[in-house]
């Protein structure tokens, strides 16, 4: 069976990356812990493991080695991994939590003012009238009046008619009703801004 070369890249790549490599081999005792416990996983909870604690914390060992003949599949060793050499940021009172690693900290540091400047412009796409999709993705701000969004997101709530773009339609008849929420961080009680 030939493996596709894309297969999980984002792991592939971090392991390319010998700078965070070599902060996730010190910090190689608390990584052993946390695939041994379970814990700590975030997102990652209830991926699938190995079949053992040694075999996990074996694997655990030989991805820190760089070894990427073991990247195939998807376990909680690379979850855990992944969530500390690139690591989700709760984003509240727009700024950043400050990341584990030392070398992604200091990577997030020159680009600290632009960031800190583009945050706020980020938001939730949320269909209001769509209870089996609460929200569908983010949009981001280019100008006063210009919201972008990826190509998968705005399906979820246009259809293309030849030149023109209209609104999907619940299964109710109703025209989709988008909202945009540029406050949705964790534990915010800020309003969202709808889309008209």
């Amino acid at each position: 069976m030939t493996r596709r070369v894309f297969e999980n890249a984002p792991l592939r790549s971090l392991l390319r990356d010998q700078e965070v490599l070599e902060g996730l081999r010190a910090d190689a005792p608390a990584l052993r812990d946390t695939v041994a416990s379970g814990a700590g996983l975030g997102a990652a909870e209830g991926m699938p493991g190995g079949t053992g604690v040694e075999r996990e914390v074996e694997r655990l060992d030989r991805l820190l080695d760089g070894n990427e003949s073991v990247t195939t599949g998807f376990g909680k060793e690379e979850a855990i991994i992944l969530e500390r050499g690139r690591p989700p940021l709760l984003i509240q009172g727009g700024k950043w939590e400050e990341p584990r690693l030392a070398v992604v900290r200091d990577r997030l540091e020159p680009a600290r003012e632009l960031l800190l400047k583009a945050i706020p412009k980020v938001g939730r796409v949320e269909l209001i009238n769509d209870p089996t999709k609460p929200y569908v993705g983010t949009g981001w701000m280019m100008d006063e009046d210009v919201l972008i969004t990826n190509r998968h997101v705005a399906r979820e709530f246009v259809v293309r008619s030849g030149s023109r773009l209209l609104m999907r339609t619940t299964p109710f008849g109703e025209e989709l009703k988008v909202q945009v929420d540029f406050n949705e961080e964790f534990e915010s009680p800020n309003p969202p801004f709808e889309v008209g």
